[in-house]
């Protein structure tokens, strides 16, 4: 199933009175003596909170008011939709029998609706502003200016669309495959052959079950609108049935599609309903919700990869995922890695047909993706690292929270578009007053006590010596 995790939401709303105060589900800034369970609606009274006077009404108007500018020039930048490849470079392709890289230039690339000189200057004198109204060393002014900056870096990006230099600019951003996960630790591309060999086992054993496709589109919408409506009940999520797309389904800010004469089996909704919409449509409204700091209704390429990993992180604990789903993320990681190393996108799609077993039209989909936004043989665009490479970033972020007894921070990478390197931030802003609690989280984290207790867990096996343990149980197996 072909899903949109990473879509751009439409026009954000314009955000609620700045001057209203954020506080706990009672109306106070007190907090329980027991954090231990954390409904959305609790969450605030787990964060410590300065004293409200510390954000005065003047302060939060000028956050709010500078806050509603970023907002508004982050409205119009599409990445994905400004990257891709129109049909007719697939169509003209495969017409050529797939013996010819694509036909892709710069002008393949469909015209931007704004200048991208002008909008940089317009973050460059934004940044001014933060930093006269709210000075240079607060907070609240780094949060902002870090986003400004990061998105006039990705505007360079979106400026290099066909030309040798794109994926110069996408590594900057997404990273690369070489990127460690510490200093001396396994790479993004050590993971991916690490996966890679388990998934093929587990895959090879022949003990999954087959997933059937049980549900017609209607049917299918009828079960994920249920569930939805248990969890959204102050934002109206729809799911619809449409005969004008061409994916399975489609997943948007506050609707999902499903293609009319599309089948699903429960495992793929039950995997749409964690993915899609409990952490993406989730963190959107969430960020739509915010009084203050309504620019977290959408996100730079940082929170793409916190976002991700989110998702997948969702997914795995939920028990919704699956190994051919994985290790067709994983596959891309590899097609990335091959990219990197020179490979060009007519030996990707070799590799995936031939090496990977894919059909062909799912082999250009998945290569396309590696090389959209560059050339066909000039360099890769690595956002699908932020699958692995961001469930490994938040994994290990929560580890350390829950050994530090500050695993109430997972709350705070679900108020919006937010990137797990600017926690420290956002939990200054929460502390002032000026980022309000998330109001959806995933059901299965909304009480964190499950997840706590896992990764209480979990960090312990982290230590064990499985090469060890796995001689040792040889003759269980």
């Amino acid at each position: 199933m072909s899903l949109p995790s990473d879509a751009s939401p439409a026009d954000a709303d314009a955000g609620a009175d700045p001057r209203a105060e954020v506080s706990g589900a009672d109306g106070t800034p007190s907090a329980p003596a027991d954090p231990t369970v954390l409904l959305p609606d609790e969450l605030a009274a787990t964060l410590p909170i300065v004293r409200p006077e510390s954000a005065t009404p003047a302060y939060r108007t000028d956050v709010f008011e500078l806050s509603e500018r970023l907002r508004q020039l982050q409205r119009p930048i599409r990445i994905l939709s400004a990257l891709q490849w129109p049909p007719e470079v697939q169509e003209r392709f495969f017409a050529s029998g797939a013996q010819q890289q694509p036909e892709v230039s710069r002008e393949t690339y469909a015209p931007l609706s704004y200048d991208v000189r002008e909008l940089q200057r317009a973050y460059d004198e934004l940044t001014g502003s933060i930093r006269q109204r709210l000075g240079r060393f607060s907070p609240i002014a780094q949060l902002m200016v870090e986003r400004c900056e990061e998105w006039i870096a990705t505007l360079d990006m979106i400026a290099a669309r066909g030309t040798t230099d794109f994926a110069h600019y996408a590594a900057r951003l997404y990273g690369r495959t070489s990127d460690v996960f510490h200093a001396g630790g396994p790479t993004t591309a050590d993971l991916g052959l690490d996966l890679s060999a388990r998934l093929a086992a587990i895959e090879s054993g022949g003990q999954l079950p087959p997933d059937e496709l049980t549900m017609d589109a209607h049917e299918a919408a009828a079960w994920l609108q249920e569930r939805i409506d248990r969890v959204f009940d102050e934002d109206r999520v729809t799911v619809e049935v449409s005969g004008e797309i061409v994916a399975q389904a489609l997943a948007g800010a506050k609707r999902v599609r499903f293609r009319a004469d599309a089948r699903f089996s429960e495992r793929q909704l039950r995997l749409l309903e964690v993915h899609e919409v409990y952490v993406h449509v989730a963190t959107t409204l969430n960020g739509r919700r915010q009084p203050v700091l309504t620019f977290l209704d959408k996100g730079p390429p940082s929170t793409t990869l916190t976002q991700e990993g989110l998702a997948v992180l969702a997914e795995v604990t939920a028990f919704t995922s699956h190994p051919t789903r994985l290790r067709r993320i994983n596959d891309r990681v590899e097609a990335i890695h091959k990219v990197e190393d020179g490979a060009s996108f007519l030996d990707v799609f070799r590799w995936f047909v031939d090496e990977r077993g894919h059909e062909p039209e799912a082999a250009y989909a998945d290569a396309m993706r590696v090389f959209r936004g560059s050339l066909p043989e000039a360099g890769p665009y690595p956002k699908d690292l932020a699958y692995n490479k961001g469930f490994i970033q938040v994994y290990n972020f929560l580890s350390v929270a829950i050994a530090q007894g500050k695993i109430y921070r997972i709350g705070l990478l679900f108020t919006g578009k937010t990137a797990l390197e600017r926690v420290g931030l956002l939990s200054r802003a929460y502390a002032e007053g000026l980022l309000a609690p998330p109001r959806y989280l995933p059901p299965h984290f909304a009480d964190l006590a499950g997840l706590g207790s896992w990764l209480a867990y979990s960090r312990f096996l982290n230590q064990m010596d499985l090469e060890r343990i796995e001689a040792d149980y040889a003759e269980l197996l």
